[in-house]
């Protein structure tokens, strides 16, 4: 990009104020990139950390902003679930591939020591990770996929698309910097 400007104190200032906006708009666009490029590597880490049976369901994206970048992560349906003979449970697939239940399910610290953990209201939550389950080693529970079919389940494994997509980023910000700012 070339500037050019006379050298009276009107044109030194008009070049003075081009300069500003240039750089301006070259930092603001650079900040830009890499939010995106932040957010994008994280999209790819929890789309291939998304597997598992109930993968299908949970889609991820990106929404951009002039102020941000924010990763999406999205169910496509809730499922019907069948917990000892209670049907029309609804169960999210998002919080099951992100946390687990049952006997997988992430643990909560102490839960297994014996200590009771709740929510802000009160709720209290054991091993499977929803409020008032209480019978996450003991029973089985069934789901319906798409199709309206039952699956017997005891527990799902938690994938953590979201939490390895915030570890990848966190361990990129620097390459990511480099890469975006150069290497000065």
């Amino acid at each position: 990009m070339t500037f050019a400007s006379n050298l009276s104190s009107q044109g030194l200032k008009k070049l003075a104020q081009e300069l500003q906006e240039y750089a301006q708009n070259t930092l603001v666009n650079k900040l830009r990139l890499f939010r995106e490029r932040l957010a994008q590597k994280g999209i790819n880490v929890a789309v291939s950390s998304n597997n598992g049976h109930l993968s299908q369901y949970v889609v991820f994206s990106m929404e951009t902003s002039d102020n941000e970048s924010v990763i999406i992560a999205k169910e496509t349906q809730l499922l019907e679930a069948d917990w000892l003979g209670h049907e029309g449970v609804m169960i999210s697939p998002l919080l099951m591939t992100e946390f687990g239940s049952g006997n997988y399910a992430v643990f909560w610290e102490s839960v297994d020591m014996g200590s009771v953990h709740q929510l802000d209201d009160g709720t209290p939550i054991g091993r499977g990770s929803f409020p008032n389950q209480k019978y996450a080693f003991d029973y089985q529970w069934f789901y319906r996929d798409k199709e309206g079919n039952k699956h017997v389940s005891r527990g799902i494994y938690p994938t953590r698309p979201m939490h390895n997509a915030v570890i990848e980023i966190i361990m990129q910000v620097e390459a990511t910097a480099r890469e975006v700012f150069g290497n000065g």
